[in-house]
């Protein structure tokens, strides 16, 4: 299996092709892939004009629920997926990505930070990080209310499940969906999108009702009680913040209050629940061949 990130270049376009996925390891996962993802982005042809970022296969950008063992050592190698999210960001040219297949877990935080946004009708969108009790990463819970505004931001945040790709669109999460093209159609089509980008600035339709934006901040304040859980409290934080601090000090207070959660008693927790999950659903090689029993009425 080919575990190296591909670059193509056609005239003004660099296309940037994630390779599949390896298992449970999405390809963002993959500190080789994010170096060499980091490096294309640093190395920018003077002659490049907007760049497309892709998976060779649907689901590139499906992130693990958690990384644990070896493929948490590895996500903690530098460049890291925040990092990227910031070169991203704050790169020269407009980066598009093409979501097919399920976006979730880091690679929805990675699709926040471009420009825009193509998908098919299966690029379901889910963080997923609350259910860790943890706070979506890499800007994620600043960017996300700058596009669809608070209440819209703190649902999907506050009570993680995917919404499907037609959702996103009707939030403005996504740019575009292309509805049942084959696949070659659709990439020309997300070409042709990605081609007709500028670097004018980035829009932030979501902050543009400042007074309905802190009354959903607050109303979902209130409604996390007295004794809120870590993550859903500096989720409440960090929306308020993409309104009200600069964009430097927002990203810095974010980073701040991602790793306070990262740090708080729930989310060591959740994480353990996970884990024990996931080894009790992996049956000893013993039983692998038996069947369920079905259960019977008893009296």
């Amino acid at each position: 299996m080919n575990e190296t990130l591909q670059a193509e270049r056609d005239g003004r376009r660099l296309e940037l092709v994630l390779p599949p996925a390896r298992g449970e390891g999405a390809p963002l996962a993959l500190a080789g892939v994010r170096q060499a993802l980091a490096h294309a982005l640093q190395a920018l042809p003077p002659e490049t004009g907007f760049a497309l970022i892709r998976g060779a296969a649907p689901g590139g950008f499906a992130g693990p629920e958690m990384a644990s063992g070896p493929q948490a050592r590895e996500a903690s190698v530098a460049p890291t997926i925040s990092d990227l999210c910031e070169m991203v960001a704050s790169a020269p040219v407009p980066v598009a990505v093409l979501l097919e297949g399920p976006v979730s877990g880091q690679g929805a935080e990675f699709a926040l930070a471009a420009s825009c946004r193509l998908a098919d009708p299966a690029a379901g969108f889910d963080l997923g990080a609350m259910a860790l009790g943890r706070l979506p990463g890499g800007g994620a819970s600043l960017r996300l209310p700058r596009l669809i505004g608070a209440q819209e931001a703190l649902r999907l945040m506050l009570k993680p499940e995917a919404i499907s790709a037609a959702e996103a669109l009707a939030l403005g999460l996504y740019d575009q969906v292309f509805d049942d093209e084959a696949p070659e159609a659709r990439l020309a089509a997300a070409r042709a999108a990605a081609a007709a980008l500028n670097n004018a600035g980035r829009a932030a339709p979501g902050l543009r009702d400042a007074r309905g934006y802190l009354g959903a901040v607050a109303a979902a304040r209130t409604a996390l009680g007295p004794a809120p859980l870590a993550a859903a409290e500096a989720a409440v934080d960090c929306v308020e913040a993409a309104l009200l601090l600069p964009e430097g000090q927002a990203r810095a207070f974010a980073a701040l209050r991602e790793a306070e959660v990262a740090a708080a008693p729930e989310a060591a927790a959740l994480a353990h629940l996970l884990r024990a999950e996931r080894r009790n659903a992996d049956l000893p090689p013993a039983l692998a061949g038996f069947a369920a029993a079905t259960p019977r009425r008893l009296g």
